[in-house]
């Protein structure tokens, strides 16, 4: 579903790369988790608390 709204309405919801990410690393998808944080990093409207749960959790991903 969140991927359907990305297509959807781009842009428009901007904590849905930072869902995605939370949700792949729960599968065990660890490439799509870290493709989809970089996204949600890079974006500009994501407040800074989230912008650097993000970072963390990549940071995170390169060590394990």
């Amino acid at each position: 579903d969140l991927l359907e709204l990305q297509n959807e309405f781009p842009g428009l919801y901007p904590f849905s790369n930072f869902v995605l990410g939370e949700m792949y690393l729960q599968q065990g998808r660890h490439k799509d988790a870290q493709t989809v944080f970089k996204r949600f990093v890079s974006q500009n409207s994501p407040e800074a608390f989230w912008k650097d749960r993000a970072l963390l959790m990549l940071k995170k991903m390169e060590t394990e």
